[in-house]
């Protein structure tokens, strides 16, 4: 799991990849709720 490949601060060699997921999950949902409030108000 990608949540535990940053558990010490000395090792930063899976940082990069991390950060990777979090950016793309951040957008996607980011997305969805940006989606949502624009189909609420008629926008869509």
């Amino acid at each position: 799991m990608w949540q535990y490949m940053v558990d010490n601060v000395n090792n930063q060699s899976n940082w990069s990849y991390v950060a990777d997921v979090c950016v793309d999950q951040a957008t996607s949902y980011t997305t969805i709720v940006l989606y949502k409030i624009l189909r609420v108000r008629g926008f869509i």
